[in-house]
């Protein structure tokens, strides 16, 4: 999963599931991967609407 991290393919707001789980929980909270994502940024906010 580390690796996935530091590619980019999985952030805090990554939905994961895993057997046991009840619902897709984001990765922040789920207390394995919560050490892998300490260091890694929030994802950017949407740009505005150009118009």
């Amino acid at each position: 999963m580390a690796g996935q991290v530091a590619a980019g393919n999985l952030n805090r707001t990554t939905l994961v599931w895993r057997n046991g789980q009840a619902a897709w929980q984001p990765a922040d909270q789920i207390p394995e991967l919560a050490p892998l994502l300490a260091d890694v940024p929030p994802p950017l906010p949407p740009l505005p609407p150009q118009g």
